[in-house]
């Protein structure tokens, strides 16, 4: 039988839950170039820009809000 010891070094015992949060990252298609732009909407910030054809893997696309 194994037995699995945790230990807590001074390292998890300062930096435990300071991590940063996730940014909202999202892609949305450029209507001129045709290609995919991924934006953080926490920012406002356009992050980088896609060189090859398709959507980014594991990005949701944003969708356009009902207006209401």
């Amino acid at each position: 039988m194994t037995q699995t010891v945790l230990v807590e070094t001074e390292f998890n015992k300062t930096y435990r839950g300071a991590m940063p949060k996730k940014d909202d990252i999202v892609q949305v298609r450029n209507p001129r170039s045709g290609r995919y732009v991924k934006i953080n909407r926490t920012e406002g910030q356009i992050v980088s820009h896609k060189k090859s054809e398709g959507p980014y893997k594991n990005v949701p696309v944003a969708r356009k809000s009902a207006k209401g």
